[in-house]
């Protein structure tokens, strides 16, 4: 009996510590989204799109710009490779935050920003609705 009170006193405390009093978080869902889709986010919600990628030949992806009255926000982007082969290819993982209800597309476009006059290697676009 000592052992079940010392359990649960043990973790209260951890509850209080970390700032859990009866509140429930924020729901966040990460989804992969196929090119040339559309997917549907509710409000809080994360999208996180993921590209194969390969910045060692020189291209790279470029996002549209997100205007600042867009029901999502960019919340960051990173590139994660599991190869240990030197110029081995990987991925670029976007992540967008829908903020408030509306509609939104977001092209990237794969290509060697030096390139100007040069049609990107690869194409992709999403359609986010927030509700």
């Amino acid at each position: 009996m000592k052992k079940i009170a010392v359990l649960v006193i043990g973790i209260i405390c951890v509850l209080q510590l970390t700032g859990c009093k009866g509140q429930i978080a924020q729901k966040e869902t990460i989804l992969r989204v196929d090119s040339n889709k559309g997917v549907t986010l509710g409000v809080g919600e994360i999208l996180e799109i993921r590209l194969d990628s390969n910045p060692t030949t020189g291209y790279i992806w470029q996002c549209s710009h997100i205007g600042a009255k867009a029901p999502i926000k960019d919340i960051g982007t990173e590139y994660t490779s599991q190869a240990k082969a030197i110029g081995a290819g990987g991925t670029r993982i976007y992540r967008f935050k829908a903020v408030k209800p509306g509609e939104e597309k977001v092209y990237f476009e794969y290509s060697r920003p030096w390139e100007k006059e040069v049609d990107p290697a690869k194409r992709y676009f999403v359609k986010i609705s927030v509700q």
